[in-house]
This record gives C-alpha cells, structure tokens and sequence, in this order.
C-alpha cells in the first residue's frame, strides 16, 4: 500500500470501451456501446453472432456495423457513457463536429488570458524596452482578438 494511490483502479479492471455504428437503424438503436479486455476478441465474437444479443439480432437482420470509437477505462466508465445516452453526439460516423463558436470563444479566452499574463509581465518589469516589447505586443494582439472577461477574474473595480 505504502505511497500507492487508494483510488487507482487494478490493471485487470482496465479495459477499453467501444461504441459501434450500425450503417442503418434496427428499430431505435444505431448504436451499440460495449465493454471488453481484449477488443479484438471481443468484435470478432459479436461477428459470430456470439456477443450481446443486440448485435446478434442486428447481425439477424443483415446490418453491418463499424467500430467507431473508443475510450480506454473499466465497466464503470461504459454504464457511465451509456447513461449519458446520446451516443451518436459521441460517433465521429455521425458527423460529431466540434461547434464552431466553442472554437471562437475558446481562442478568445485563449487571447484574454495572454493579454493578462502580458499585463502581469508588464508591471513586474522594470526594463523600458522590455515595456514597450509588451505593449506592442499586447496592443497587436487586441487589434487580432478582441478581448473577453476571464472567468472568475475581477473585470472592474468599484470605486
């Protein structure tokens, strides 16, 4: 025990989690979300139709499926992703695209929290030219990025 982590998970318990993406509906599943040591093994048996009995009966019906993602983790982690639900908001086969303003906003938090940090610089410096290095740079990067309230931080004081 001694200096070990009391919540590290044993290594027989780590697996991988799979989702697989049914290339037409059975009902209401496209999806199948599944747990296995050995992946390999375990998608070949779902092949034979010797897996979970969704996939057999999909397999009855003539449909194929893809393995399109997975996660490593245990049997935990897949009852935690199965009840999220949801799984095609997680399958790159189902167009899973990452939202274009999330991107905009991350850089322009990205561009705040330089402007802070170049702010920070700036008043701990005491070289002019290093100053006005800043300044510069601080300036050009308002012009590209304009600037957004880090969260948490304190934007105004009040007087």
């Amino acid at each position: 025990m001694g200096g070990s982590d009391p919540l590290a998970v044993p290594g027989r318990y780590v697996g991988t989690v799979y989702l697989l993406h049914f290339d037409r509906p059975y009902r209401h599943a496209r999806h199948y979300i599944g747990w296995a040591k050995n992946v390999t093994s375990r998608l070949a048996l779902h092949d034979a139709g010797q897996g979970a009995r969704l996939l057999q009966v999909v397999r009855a019906e003539g449909i194929t499926w893809t393995l399109a993602r997975t996660w490593p983790g245990t049997r935990l982690r897949e009852r935690q992703i199965k009840r999220m639900g949801g799984a095609a908001r997680r399958c790159p086969l189902c167009g899973v695209r990452p939202r274009p303003d999330r991107v905009r906003l991350d850089s322009r938090l990205a561009a705040a929290y330089r402007l802070r940090a170049l702010t920070d610089q700036w008043w701990d410096s005491t070289d002019p030219a290093e100053r006005d290095r800043l300044t510069r740079e601080t300036t050009a990067l308002e012009a590209v990025v304009p600037p957004v309230a880090i969260p948490g931080a304190i934007t105004a004081l009040a007087v």
